[in-house]
């Protein structure tokens, strides 16, 4: 094959890549992962929606979407951490977490990462280019001390003007995660509140800011959501 014909394959075969649209056939039965009072395991199930069968492979991080297997540093073990699953095949996992080390005052936050890897292609009988995928959900861990996450938390949030900005405090024990956040026009999405924290949301000027309210949009535990409307101070 000549240089540039060759050349030009691998770039069409990359471009196909990259053009193809990346999903999932590992299906999970939860959004998020809950401990409360202090647990030590919990479970999930996962399903191959595919008729191909594909490897999976499952661990608990911080959440960097870069993290590897090898390297993650969290209190929590997944069992199996490998498997296989078949076509269309339902299997559960379980999570099993010491707590050591995790503060007995506010929920602490990991992600579990489900890494699924298709069969070689020649596997397959058919034209797809199969690709390997992971999914990211986080795992809520609460001491005894802090119950569950309740509609109230989000009317417990405080809006204050900063300078020419927004910041929004968290006083309660819960990580606060906001589907949605509109200010003045401006809107964001996939915001995550630590426990007892502030951050900074967006920078405004004055006229931006006549108005006076925020409406935000919490997920809850059972990945449902409630709506607030909230004036700024």
């Amino acid at each position: 094959m000549p240089k540039s014909l060759c050349v030009f394959s691998r770039l069409l075969f990359l471009w196909l890549c990259l053009a193809l649209p990346v999903q999932a056939v590992v299906n999970l039965s939860a959004t998020r992962v809950v401990f409360d009072k202090g647990a030590v395991n919990q479970s999930i199930t996962l399903a191959n929606s595919a008729d191909y069968p594909v490897m999976v492979q499952a661990w608990i991080d911080d959440g960097d979407p870069q993290g590897l297997p090898q390297t993650a540093e969290s209190p929590f073990v997944v069992l199996p951490p490998i498997f296989r699953l078949a076509p269309l095949e339902q299997r559960s996992i379980r999570l099993l977490t010491s707590a050591k080390g995790l503060p007995d005052d506010r929920e602490s936050l990991f992600w579990l990462n489900i890494y699924e890897i298709p069969p070689n292609q020649s596997e397959v009988q058919n034209e797809k280019i199969l690709l390997a995928f992971r999914t990211q959900l986080k795992v809520f861990w609460r001491p005894v001390g802090v119950g569950r996450l309740t509609e109230d938390a989000g009317n417990q949030l405080r809006f204050t003007r900063s300078g020419e900005g927004v910041t929004v405090s968290n006083p309660t024990p819960w990580n606060i995660s906001l589907a949605e956040v509109e200010i003045a026009g401006y809107s964001a999405s996939g915001i995550t509140l630590s426990p007892f924290s502030q951050q900074p949301l967006f920078t405004f000027n004055k006229v931006d800011l006549q108005d006076g309210v925020v409406k935000f949009v919490i997920i809850n535990d059972e990945g449902n959501q409630w709506g607030y409307a909230l004036s700024i101070k």
